[in-house]
């Protein structure tokens, strides 16, 4: 666009009357918490989370220092991690807000939300200052959860020479560019930016829902394609599962949950799980169950229907399950690659929705009318944790050469690239014959002159390390020993 318009920033700092006691947990900075939770504090878990006596009508969208962006009552408010509350003069918003992830908020402005005079607006989370972007008509904004490609958002446009809708990116200059046409009476659902600036989204169908566990898949190019995945142990769709939120691992694996949101069952054994998809390969595992209150005439909601799935700093995929309907929520993260193992959970969180950024994770709490909110360092929330390693050995020998074959296993991916060194076991001090990485498969194979290898006993070590997350600890371990024998 020509010309601009900027939108002057207004601040309302309520201070006080926000925070009912000193935040020590949301003042404090992330690697502030993490020291503290390393140390052994006792805030570690649920208790680590600072009450927001605000109302929180959405907590979706948290910028890098760990704010939060919400909508109430049309007005765009900043919500610092002390309860300090911004409003960058935006009163007649429309759209929930969502991020690029680069720096920035958007969101739609403008009339009545039947009116067709509104306009994309963006947000510096820095400065606070709102810029208009584009002209929308009768748009909208397609809430994205997950990267975007150059600063580039997605938005719905009605065709101009049909009754269907145009899907359209819009870059930072206010330029549209409609890449795919799509029916009138469809729906975006789950929205969320692959690696490569793609949008994926579940359709839906009016006045139905979900088309059957189908996820679409629209390039920045206008390619769309679909993808029929898996919602049950056995095979594709065989049972009335929904999926229920999509999230992209850093590797670019989609990751999935479901559950069924509309149906109860006789026995309540059926809770939802988690699915993968990664170039053709579809993997689905079932969470735990946990039937829920039976309803009047006797069936349940089967728990835990994990949903809002999303990837944080760490590399882990977050996501919330149902405890109970007494107890309310749990937020559980899972490492890449171990859907069903290595997972920590923190219960009781309260009402389903949650939104993480600066290393911090704001939760909506159940207490009351669901409106009040909660902050946290997402490390204090996870108490600092252990991963177990078996190192193991085989030893082949011959006339000119031996070759050593090892392999350090464990239950999370990052832990099988591990620092191993060879070595002869001998009276007074072990000798290092050769050291090394084996690489994210866990693996090593070497071969050694046989001059260099006297007989005698040799084992794999592999050394204890700590992730670049300060929480997690690759434990160290010592492979049977393997005899080489005097050569003959």
């Amino acid at each position: 666009m020509d010309s601009r318009r900027w939108i002057g920033t207004v601040a309302l700092v309520m201070g006080a009357s926000v925070m009912t006691a000193a935040p020590t947990v949301a003042s404090a900075t992330p690697s502030a918490a993490s020291t503290a939770s390393r140390a052994g504090s006792p805030g570690v878990g649920a208790a680590a989370i600072a009450q927001v006596p605000r109302h929180l009508s959405d907590v979706r969208t948290v910028d890098a220092q760990g704010a939060l962006w919400q909508v109430v009552d049309r007005v765009l408010e900043r919500v610092s991690t002390s309860g300090v509350v911004t409003r960058p003069g935006i009163e007649d918003a429309l759209s929930r807000v969502t991020s690029t992830g680069d720096g920035y908020v958007w969101l739609v402005a403008g009339g009545p939300a039947e009116d067709s005079d509104r306009r994309l607006v963006r947000v510096d989370t820095a400065t606070q200052e709102p810029e208009v972007v584009a002209d929308l008509g009768a748009g909208w904004l397609v809430g994205v959860r997950g990267p975007s490609t150059e600063g580039r958002v997605w938005v719905t446009l009605p065709q101009t020479d049909g009754e269907g809708l145009d899907l359209a990116l819009v870059d930072p200059a206010g330029d549209v560019t409609r890449v795919a046409e799509f029916d009138a009476d469809g729906g975006f659902s789950s929205p969320v930016g692959a690696p490569d600036g793609a949008l994926w989204f579940v359709p839906e169908r009016y006045p139905e829902t979900q088309i059957a566990s189908q996820v679409t898949r629209v390039g920045v190019d206008g390619v769309t394609s679909t993808v029929t995945l898996r919602t049950g142990p056995t095979g594709v769709h065989i049972r009335d599962e929904d999926i229920t939120s999509l999230a992209f691992a850093v590797d670019g694996t989609l990751y999935y949950t479901t559950h069924s949101v509309r149906d109860g069952t006789a026995t309540g054994t059926w809770g939802g799980g988690i699915g993968t998809y990664s170039g053709g390969s579809n993997t689905w595992t079932a969470r735990p169950h946990n039937p829920l209150d039976p309803r009047s005439d006797g069936t349940y909601d089967s728990g835990p229907q994990p949903d809002h799935m999303q990837r944080g700093a760490d590399g882990r995929m977050y996501f919330l399950e149902v405890e109970s309907y007494t107890t309310g929520w749990r937020l559980v993260r899972v490492s890449p690659g171990a859907p069903s193992g290595q997972e920590q959970r923190v219960n009781g969180i309260g009402y389903g929705q949650f939104g993480m950024g600066g290393g911090y994770v704001w939760l909506r709490h159940r207490a009351g009318t669901n409106t009040t909110g909660g902050v946290a360092a997402v490390d204090r929330l996870f108490a600092p944790r252990s991963v177990a390693r078996t190192a193991g050995l085989s030893v082949r020998a011959r006339a000119k050469v031996v070759r050593f074959q090892g392999r350090v296993r464990a239950g999370e991916t990052a832990c099988r690239d591990a620092v191993v060194e060879l070595r002869r076991a001998r009276p007074g001090r072990d000798r290092v014959i050769r050291r090394g990485r084996t690489g994210v498969d866990g693996a090593i194979a070497w071969r050694v002159r046989r001059a260099q290898v006297p007989a005698g006993r040799y084992y794999l070590r592999a050394t204890r390390v700590a992730l670049d997350d300060n929480l997690t600890t690759c434990l160290g371990d010592v492979s049977p020993v393997r005899r080489v024998r005097a050569k003959r």
